[in-house]
């Protein structure tokens, strides 16, 4: 298709006015992307060196006797303000919720746990019979442990920084700067 030397100049024009508009997901130069929690996940999911460390974790899972490998997502601490731990509890509940929707992993809550834990003890302890009681303590281990921060940055936006590591070696091999889905307001 041939373009007249006006229609080139047109457009040449648009573009330098700025009337063209720019693609999807493009930013302006200095410009950062962030990433919603789902997106991260999605991310996480796609990474040469997620992939890599999951096919390991998933062999030894099997191994095993699991079905699949098991995460530890930690609560995320938040650095942002004033507002405590518990101002970030719905942004945690959101990346349990997308990392478990991916089928790829079991996920450990460490508070619910410790939770579970007491119920049960309690439960053995005013002499409750279980089947259960005889297996208690035999949990799974993590293969990968899941970090988060919420920050404030230098122009007041608020960040949450993921990272993952792997508990057979020690390395962090993921990690990503996510935009808050939730508002903390709550």
């Amino acid at each position: 298709m041939k373009m007249s030397l006006a229609s080139l100049i047109t457009v040449c024009i648009a573009a330098a006015c700025g009337c063209v508009s720019q693609p999807p997901n493009s930013f302006k130069p200095g410009q950062e992307s962030r990433l919603s929690i789902v997106q991260a996940v999605e991310s996480l999911l796609i990474d040469p060196m997620f992939t890599e460390k999951y096919g390991i974790a998933l062999a030894n899972a099997k191994r095993e006797g699991k079905v699949r490998p098991v995460v530890t997502i930690m609560p995320i601490e938040n650095n942002a303000d004033n507002g405590g731990d518990s101002a970030t509890r719905q942004i945690y509940r959101r990346l349990q919720e997308a990392l478990r929707k991916t089928g790829k992993f079991d996920v450990i809550d460490p508070y619910k746990r410790d939770e579970m834990f007491r119920v049960v003890e309690s439960g053995a302890n005013h002499g409750e019979r279980s089947d259960r009681v005889q297996d208690f303590g035999n949990y799974v281990s993590a293969d990968f442990v899941l970090h988060g921060e919420l920050v404030r940055e230098e122009t007041g936006a608020k960040s949450l920084n993921l990272d993952m590591e792997d508990t057979r070696d020690g390395t962090m091999f993921w990690d990503a700067v996510v935009t808050p889905s939730d508002s903390l307001a709550r």
